[in-house]
C-alpha cells in the first residue's frame, strides 16, 4: 500500500496534466495537438512514476520521443513506427508491474504510433479518444483519480472536437452544394 501522501503528490502532479489533456480536445491543429502533448505526456509521466506507473511512464517517455520526432518529419515511415512500438513493448516488457493492465499503455501509444501521421484532424481525435480509454483503465489501477477523472473529460472533448469538425465539414459541403446549384 502506497503513503497517502505520495497517493496525494502523484494525483496533483497528474492534474496539472490532465488539465492540458483536455484542452488539447479543443485544438483544431495537427501540429499544435502534437506539441501539447509533449508538455502533456512530461507532467503525466512523472505522475506516473510518483504513483508506482512504471509502464505508463515509459509509455509517455516514448510519447514525447515519437511526437518531437514526427513534428520533425510530419510522416513517420513505417520501420521508424516498427522501431517505437518494438522499444514500446521491450521497455513496457521490463518495467511493467501491473500485470494485464500495465500493457494499456503501451497498447495505447503503439496505436497512436500507428496512426499519428494521419493528416485528417477528426481520424486522429478518434484515435485520441480510443487510447484515452485504455488510460482511463490503468489510471484507475494505479489510483491516478485526478487522470481518471480529467480521462473522461478528455474523451467527451474529444466528441465534442469531433463534432465541431463533422458540422464545420457539412456547412462547407452545404455551400458548395448551394453554390452549384445556383
Amino acid at each position: 500500500m502506497r503513503p497517502l501522501n505520495t497517493i496525494l503528490l502523484g494525483n496533483i502532479v497528474s492534474f496539472a496534466g490532465a488539465i492540458i489533456m483536455v484542452l488539447i480536445g479543443l485544438i483544431q491543429s495537427r501540429k499544435k495537438i502534437l506539441t501539447v502533448q509533449c508538455l502533456q505526456f512530461g507532467i503525466m509521466g512523472l505522475g506516473n512514476l510518483i504513483l508506482g506507473g512504471t509502464s505508463g511512464a515509459v509509455s509517455n517517455l516514448l510519447g514525447i520521443l515519437r511526437n518531437l520526432l514526427c513534428l520533425r518529419m510530419m510522416v513517420l515511415p513505417g520501420a521508424v513506427k516498427a522501431l517505437f512500438i518494438a522499444l514500446q513493448c521491450l521497455l513496457t516488457l521490463l518495467v511493467n508491474n501491473h500485470g494485464l493492465i500495465g500493457w494499456l499503455p503501451a497498447a495505447s501509444t503503439a496505436l497512436l504510433t500507428v496512426f499519428l501521421d494521419v493528416q485528417d484532424t477528426a481520424k486522429l481525435k478518434w484515435v485520441l479518444l480510443i487510447t484515452q480509454l485504455g488510460w482511463l483503465v490503468y489510471d484507475l489501477t494505479i489510483l491516478n483519480y485526478a487522470s481518471s477523472g480529467f480521462d473522461v473529460f478528455a474523451i467527451i472533448m474529444d466528441l465534442v472536437g469531433l463534432y465541431q469538425l463533422k458540422k464545420e465539414r457539412k456547412g462547407r459541403q452545404d455551400a458548395g452544394g448551394e453554390a452549384s446549384s445556383q
